[in-house]
């Protein structure tokens, strides 16, 4: 098995595309695609663009494949389609029939992209006797589909002659450039679009009624788990997988307010939580040994004097790292709820101000403290705590 990275389907601007594609170059992918595949009129990188940066980055060591338009609606199409087919080294990924003729004429290998509508294994075979070698299944296809596709290929005796890839993590467009999605959002046609794809680096989200996201496709998990190791090779077994989760709500929570975990721990944690498909990380930030968020207006609160010494005194995060680690879950479909326990569980309080929560004075500090850290965090969603503690 080989990990791939498809073509960037977003509209970034040319320094962000070539920064992303650098930072990939060290990364476990072995395959990179590269190139416009949605829009034509997205030109911050023109054909030639794509070619040089592809070149440079074989280099890498990696498979670079340049992908075609999925949609020609003009001349101009069809000559970067025709620039990216006639580049004379890189293998290319054809989205459109006209680029598996252009390809086909040339005598060439290709990829054929999943905007083919390769349904069945006649069409693969048809293919494979123009030059496919890889093909993407379309993303309307299911496994059943799949697992029938590949047993009539074996049959045909091409499948150990064609690689068979499957999107399996990110997002998709819903729609190609002639229906384009975005500006019917906006309500303006998509000849007058103002590129307002560029607003949307991450893509315009589909929700539903109930506010819940549509069409998020996160299977890189499950696959991680399918993976085995047999004589050294890897490879993921033939299967049907029927996987949902049973608690809307699967957390973990650590307490760093007794005992304080660097970031890069904490960041480990997190990425075992995205493999078991857990989706919530309760930040218990304080407790009664010590106060473990940066605190600007009270620096005394960061004082080690005023933690427990047998707790990691001093030890807090910054609002950087606690922006930081949101980030890093989000990116691992994990939300991180931040806790303030008040006005229970805070001994550390009292030590630092000479009063506790309850008195007055306290509660003018907590609003000061909650004001600050509210200010600085980007979170939607925050505990309060209120553990073991009576009302006075």
């Amino acid at each position: 098995m080989r990990l791939s990275l498809g073509p960037n389907l977003f509209f970034w601007p040319r320094q962000t595309v070539e920064e992303f594609y650098q930072q990939h170059i060290n990364s476990p992918v072995e395959v990179v695609y590269l190139g416009e595949t949605v829009c034509a009129k997205r030109r911050n990188l023109k054909p030639a663009d794509w070619i040089e940066l592809a070149k440079q980055l074989t280099s890498s060591g990696k498979q670079i494949v340049l992908s075609t338009l999925a949609l020609i609606e003009a001349g101009s199409d069809l000559a970067g389609v025709k620039r990216l087919c006639n580049n004379g080294e890189i293998l290319v990924e054809a989205n459109e029939m006209g680029a598996v003729q252009l390809m086909a004429d040339q005598k060439l290998p290709f990829v054929a992209g999943p905007s083919l509508n390769i349904y069945n294994a006649y069409t693969l075979r048809l293919l494979h006797k123009q030059g496919l070698i890889r093909w993407v299944l379309p993303v309307e296809l299911n496994a059943e589909t799949l697992i029938d596709i590949l047993s009539d290929a074996e049959s045909f005796g091409i499948r150990d002659k064609i690689e068979t890839e499957v999107f399996s993590f990110g997002y998709m467009p819903l729609a190609y450039s002639a229906r384009c999605f975005t500006t019917r959002f906006h309500n303006i046609s998509k000849d007058n679009c103002q590129f307002v794809c560029e607003e949307y680096p991450e893509g315009l989200p589909m929700g539903s009624q109930e506010g819940e996201e549509l069409f998020n496709i996160n299977g890189i998990q499950t696959l991680r788990q399918l993976i085995q190791h047999k004589n050294g090779k890897v490879f993921v077994p033939c299967c049907q997988i029927s996987d949902w989760p049973a608690f809307k709500i699967r957390g973990f929570m650590h307490d760093v307010g007794r005992n304080f975990q660097d970031v890069d721990l904490l960041k480990e944690h997190l990425d075992t939580m995205a493999f078991y498909k857990m989706n919530t990380f309760h930040f218990h930030l304080t407790d009664r040994p010590g106060f473990r968020i940066e605190s600007i207006k009270y620096p005394q609160l960061n004082d080690p004097k005023n933690y427990r010494s047998t707790r990691q005194p001093g030890k807090f995060y910054t609002y950087k790292q606690i922006n930081d680690l949101i980030e890093y879950a989000a990116q691992r479909n994990i939300q991180i709820i931040p806790e303030i326990d008040m006005p229970g569980h805070s001994e550390y309080f009292n030590e630092t101000f000479g009063f506790g929560m309850q008195d007055p004075r306290g509660v003018e500090v907590l609003k000061e403290i909650l004001k600050e850290f509210f200010a600085n965090v980007n979170t939607p969603l925050f505990h309060m705590g209120s553990d073991e503690v009576s009302l006075k």
